[in-house]
């Protein structure tokens, strides 16, 4: 396994001023992890009067393992972002293994560049600007979750035996797709698996946040399962005493029915 620069520990976040309210938000998710000690983010706020600030942003850029982008028309617009910020965390990505995240902050021509090739972490036809604050608020929480999640394993990675991590990941399977994970959960409810329709749910909702179908599905099957389960806790109703019977009688009554038994379902 190729192992990440142990030069490569810290995120780096790409904006517009123009975009600056979303750069507010999005600190105010880091804070929480920023104060435990399992982040370390820089952007151009940070910045300390008298430097020579170009050369402070290509330092923190050639730091970055995580790369946020927050992108809108002004972000593509920017001659120094496109310019200067963009190639080299590009060419990080493809040569080096960093990760990208873009959040599309306001509609863009996101799809029509090459940060199109790597997955947004929202989805593009749904800016955060049309979104409201709790829809925001959880795509937010995603993102700080990711960066943790990536400058964690920086960190695995550079106290291994040669810069590589102690646990090799299994090879893995294509990652489906939030239409896939739909598909998948739609099947499962209409078969009458609730429990796995709604893990598939929730997986597609990890990869959009802002899915209103995969969220009226994943509800959906909360139902199911909470319908289920009031119909296995209800007790059925006594029989009524029956009267009294001679021996003859008990001789010549017919035995009930066997019941047939259930075939288990495979646990997935």
């Amino acid at each position: 396994m190729a192992a990440f620069p142990t030069s490569r520990t810290k995120a780096f976040i790409s904006y517009s001023h123009q975009d600056s309210r979303y750069l507010d938000e999005l600190h105010l998710h880091l804070a929480y992890f920023e104060k435990q000690g399992l982040i370390d983010f820089w952007d151009d706020r940070k910045l300390v009067p008298g430097t020579r600030w170009q050369q402070d942003i290509r330092q923190a850029i050639k730091s970055a393992r995580v790369a946020i982008l927050l992108v809108s028309a002004s972000f593509l617009a920017s001659d120094f972002v496109t310019g200067q910020e963009l190639p080299p965390l590009l060419e990080a990505a493809q040569k080096e293994g960093a990760l990208l995240l873009s959040v599309i902050v306001r509609p863009c021509l996101f799809k029509h560049t090459a940060l199109a090739q790597f997955q947004a972490v929202n989805d593009p036809s749904k800016p955060m600007s049309e979104l409201p604050p709790g829809k925001r608020d959880q795509i937010w929480a995603r993102v700080a979750e990711l960066i943790a999640e990536a400058l964690d394993n920086q960190k695995a990675a550079a106290a291994a035996p040669g810069g590589q991590e102690k646990t090799p990941k299994k090879p893995s399977r294509p990652q489906k797709t939030r239409e896939q994970w739909l598909e998948e959960a739609e099947a499962q409810r209409r078969a009458g698996h609730a429990q796995e329709a709604l893990a598939a749910y929730e997986r597609a909702l990890q990869l959009d946040a802002t899915s209103s179908g995969a969220q009226k599905g994943k509800d959906t099957a909360l139902r199911d399962l909470e319908a289920g389960g009031s119909a296995q806790a209800t007790p059925s109703a006594p029989a009524p005493a029956s009267a009294a019977i001679s021996p003859q009688q008990e001789a010549t009554r017919t035995a009930p029915a066997p019941q047939k038994a259930k075939t288990p379902r495979a646990r997935r």
